[in-house]
C-alpha cells in the first residue's frame, strides 16, 4: 500500500490544500467556460471549437490547480503528486492486462446503470440528467467526428492523453493523495471519496457507477504501485480504445460497440463474461501481490 506523505512535509494542513484545491478548481472552471463562450461566438468550425475548449478544461481545470496546489502544499511537489518515481515493468503491463479483461463485467455493469429505473415522481430530475448525458455524448461525438488518420490521432491526443494526464494529476495525485494525508480518512477511504467525487463531476448519472468503479480501480493503482504514472497510462488507454473504436465506426460505416462485448443471453457472451469476472479477479490479485513484494524489497533495503 501507497505509504502516505510524510506530514512533517506539508507546508499547510492536508485539508486546508483540499479547500484550496477545489477552490481553484471552481474559479478556473467558471474562466474556462467564459472561454469557451467566447470561442463558440468567435469560430466558424464548431468541432474545433469543442477540441480547443477540451484542452483548456484539461490544462485549465484539472492540471494547472494541482500542480499549484503541490507546490504550495510542499517542498516536494512530485513527491506528493507521486510522479517522481516509474513502477515495474510487471505491474504495468498486468495493469492493463486487467483494464483490458475487465471490459466485458465492466459492461454489465454499465448496462445495468444506464436501465436503472425510478420512481414516477423522480422523473423530472431523471429527465433532467438524462438531458445532460444527452448533451454531453453530443458534444463528444461533434469533437470526434472525422475519418482520416489525423483526426483519430488529435482525438487520441485530447481525449486520451490529455484528459487522462489532467484527471489523474487531480483527482488522484492531487485529491486522493491529499485526503490520505488527513489522519481520520486514510488510503483505502481517500480512494473511495476520490472516486465518487470524480464520477459526480461528469454530470452523468446513468454512468455514475461504472466511472466510480474505474476511479477506484486507478486510487488502488496508485496506492498499489507508488507511482501516479500507472492510473495516467490505464487512463488513456481507456479513453484511446473508446476514441478509436468510434472512429473505426466513422471510417468503416460499421456499428461496432465496445459497450456490448459480454452483455448478451448467448452461450459464447455467458462465457467470455465468466472469463472476465475470473481474470479481472485474478490479475487485480496479482497486482495486490506485486505490491507487497514491492513494500518487501523497500523495508529490506
Amino acid at each position: 500500500m501507497l505509504q502516505q506523505f510524510d506530514s512533517k512535509k506539508f507546508a499547510v494542513k492536508p485539508a486546508v490544500s483540499i479547500v484550496l484545491l477545489f477552490s481553484l478548481f471552481i474559479f478556473l472552471m467558471v474562466a474556462t467556460g467564459m472561454i469557451t463562450t467566447f470561442l463558440f461566438g468567435k469560430m466558424t468550425n464548431v468541432a474545433a471549437a469543442y477540441r480547443i475548449s477540451a484542452v483548456l478544461q484539461s490544462v485549465l481545470v484539472f492540471i494547472t490547480p494541482a500542480l499549484a496546489v503541490a507546490m504550495l502544499t510542499t517542498r516536494f511537489p512530485a513527491s506528493l503528486l507521486a510522479v517522481d518515481r516509474l513502477p515495474s515493468l510487471k505491474f504495468t503491463l498486468t495493469a492493463i492486462f486487467t483494464l483490458v479483461v475487465s471490459i466485458p463485467l465492466m459492461n454489465i455493469i454499465i448496462n445495468w446503470n444506464q436501465n436503472l429505473t425510478f420512481p414516477e415522481n423522480m422523473s423530472g430530475i431523471v429527465q433532467t440528467f438524462k438531458d445532460l448525458e444527452a448533451k454531453s455524448e453530443d458534444s463528444i461525438n461533434i469533437m470526434t467526428s472525422g475519418n482520416s488518420a489525423g483526426i483519430l490521432i488529435v482525438n487520441i491526443m485530447i481525449v486520451g492523453i490529455f484528459a487522462g494526464l489532467g484527471e489523474e494529476l487531480f483527482f488522484r495525485g492531487g485529491l486522493m493523495r491529499l485526503l490520505g494525508g488527513v489522519k481520520s480518512i486514510g488510503t483505502h477511504k481517500a480512494i473511495w471519496i476520490s472516486a465518487i467525487i470524480f464520477s459526480t463531476l461528469h454530470l452523468q448519472f446513468f454512468g455514475f457507477v461504472p466511472r466510480m468503479l474505474l476511479g477506484v480501480f486507478f486510487g488502488y493503482l496508485l496506492a498499489w504501485s507508488g507511482s501516479l504514472w500507472i492510473p495516467i497510462l490505464m487512463h488513456i488507454i481507456n479513453n484511446s480504445i473508446i476514441v478509436t473504436f468510434e472512429w473505426i465506426n466513422q471510417t468503416n460505416g460499421t456499428d461496432i460497440d465496445i459497450n456490448s462485448i459480454g452483455t448478451g443471453s448467448s452461450t459464447s457472451d455467458i462465457i467470455i463474461l465468466t472469463l472476465s469476472i475470473v481474470l479481472t479477479v485474478f490479475s487485480l490479485f496479482m497486482l495486490y501481490k506485486f505490491s507487497k513484494q514491492t513494500l518487501l524489497k523497500s523495508k529490506i533495503q
